[in-house]
């Protein structure tokens, strides 16, 4: 009987440590598992933007494709300047007159500027005019009083580098929008820097996208005329005064040099003559030497014809 009881505690107890070792091991996997879930969750929410980031990606390219083959451009853009030379009377007046007529078209001044030398005035102006009254301003000029020496007309056509842009322009605001979405929806510290990344490296591009195409506006709204304006004067002298002509002080200015240039002449023979002394001296023996060997002969050649 003993026996019996003693064989049923044992099989309680195995018993119950069967259903504790089973319950621990059900807890420890359970765990696990839910760091699995974890894991996972964080990795598919990284391959999830990364996915997305790729498909903005792709739309912005995909975007830009479509913009720039299927753009249908109305207006032509296209920068124009122009330069001219003119040669007028009255240079002042004249540029005050071109300056007017350049804000009565709407446009402005960029540069002025101007040199005087002797008889000539040369000074140069630029300005930007609306394009629709580029060739008004130019005939305007032709028909004035102005002797035009020089013109040339320049036109840069940046249609294709405009229509890119506004397609790029659109793209990357597909992306920054999209980038926004990402940002309100990230819960990891990770993957919102990395998003706040991306997100101000698009920004700084469309930012330069924008400054390009304002620049473009603005030169194609505006052509820019440089004239440069030549203005020959005529140099009259006049009578001059009792002040002007100096007559008593040039007189002895004339006089005082005179006198100077007759000392320094004497003071160089003078020198010269000293200088020159042995030479001379030895000349002079052998010019009188000379001379009394001819008088001689001369005198004998008498003596024997008589």
């Amino acid at each position: 009987m003993m026996k019996c009881r003693t064989m049923v505690v044992i099989f309680f107890t195995v018993v119950c440590f069967s259903l504790i070792g089973c319950k621990q091991q059900d807890s420890t996997q359970e765990e696990a598992n839910l760091r699995v879930d974890s894991e996972q969750t964080r990795t598919e929410s990284t391959i999830e933007y990364s996915e997305n980031e790729s498909v903005a990606v792709e739309m912005s390219e995909d975007a830009d494709m479509a913009a720039s083959q299927g753009a249908q451009v109305e207006d032509r853009k296209i920068i124009y300047s122009s330069y001219l030379t003119l040669e007028v009377s009255d240079y002042e007046e004249a540029e005050k007159r071109l300056i007017n007529e350049v804000n009565q078209l709407g446009g402005y001044v960029v540069q002025s500027f101007f040199n005087e030398y002797d008889d000539i005035v040369n000074g140069q102006l630029t300005v930007r005019i609306p394009t629709t009254e580029l060739h008004d301003y130019i005939y305007l000029i032709e028909d004035s009083d102005y002797h035009l020496k020089e013109k040339e007309m320049n036109g840069q056509d940046v249609t294709e580098e405009y229509v890119d842009l506004e397609a790029r322009l659109r793209s990357k605001k597909v992306v920054e929008e999209r980038l926004y979405q990402f940002l309100e929806s990230a819960e990891e510290t990770e993957q919102l820097l990395k998003i706040s990344k991306d997100l101000e490296r698009v920004q700084q591009e469309i930012e330069q996208i924008e400054g390009r195409v304002i620049f473009l506006n603005n030169r194609t709204d505006y052509a820019e005329v440089t004239i440069q304006l030549i203005e020959k004067k005529i140099i009259v002298d006049h009578i001059q005064g009792n002040e002007d002509l100096n007559t008593v002080e040039k007189a002895k200015k004339l006089f005082i040099e005179t006198i100077n240039f007759l000392l320094s002449l004497a003071s160089g023979l003078i020198v010269m003559i000293v200088g020159l002394s042995p030479v001379l001296v030895l000349l002079a023996i052998i010019l009188t030497l000379v001379f009394l060997y001819l008088r001689k002969k001369k005198r004998n050649n008498k003596i024997s014809k008589e």
